[in-house]
């Protein structure tokens, strides 16, 4: 199996309300809602998404990462869906690593994009790593490139990553996309429960992207 992103995680101060959010904006899709860990709340950490990899040895995979200038996050843990162990990559970003499903399934993320600091040095990971490849660099104009990612050596793009050293307020992360069967009734759904459209919608190769946020944390449909 190639490494992916296996898992999406939302760790939210309230896990209730952010279930019946997101069921109302996104549907049936494969999300975990979990309750931000107490030491993470305590620090005043905000909700927030939670991609994992999976890959076939976490804790080697993880000394791999810190090598290569990662930080783990807190220890590894075990759990129903496997082993789970949470990094800081040299670009600031904070993703997880895990074990594969035995039976793996579309990832519940349609896109995948990373803002780091220098974002060419930090995806240099991801490709010595997973095999993750670049492929087309798009012109963002004022807030810089955008360069596009497949899984593997001639596979279709299926992420991005661009710098953020030259756009101030931008925090690094790995930023989430998700479909949705109707975009309209989906923004519907988010005001209806109290979130708000940020930006949007905008139309990227024929697909209509739109951001949004309540108080659990950051959407992308």
């Amino acid at each position: 199996m190639l490494p992916r992103f296996v898992r999406i995680l939302h760790r939210a101060r309230d896990p209730v309300a952010a279930r019946t959010f997101y069921a109302a904006v996104l549907g049936d899709l494969d999300i975990e809602i979990t309750p931000l860990p107490e030491a993470a709340a305590a620090r005043g950490a905000p909700a927030h998404w939670l991609g994992a990899i999976g890959v076939d040895d976490v804790s080697q995979t993880v000394a791999q990462r810190v090598a290569r200038g990662a930080t783990q996050l807190g220890r590894t843990v075990r759990d129903a869906r496997g082993t789970l162990a949470i990094v800081r990559d040299v670009g600031g970003a904070v993703v997880a690593l895990t074990t594969p499903p035995p039976a793996p399934q579309p990832p519940a993320a349609e896109w995948s994009h990373l803002d780091a600091r220098d974002a060419e040095t930090t995806f240099g990971v991801y490709t010595a790593l997973f095999g993750w490849q670049s492929t087309e660099r798009v012109d963002l104009g004022r807030a810089g490139t955008m360069t596009q990612f497949a899984w593997n050596a001639g596979g279709p793009s299926v992420g991005s990553y661009a710098d953020i050293a030259s756009r101030p307020g931008i925090h690094p992360g790995w930023i989430f996309h998700f479909r949705v069967g109707a975009l309209d009734t989906a923004l519907q759904a988010v005001r209806d429960h109290g979130g708000v459209v940020l930006a949007g919608p905008t139309t990227r190769s024929g697909v209509r992207v739109v951001v949004s946020r309540t108080e659990y944390a950051p959407t992308n449909l």
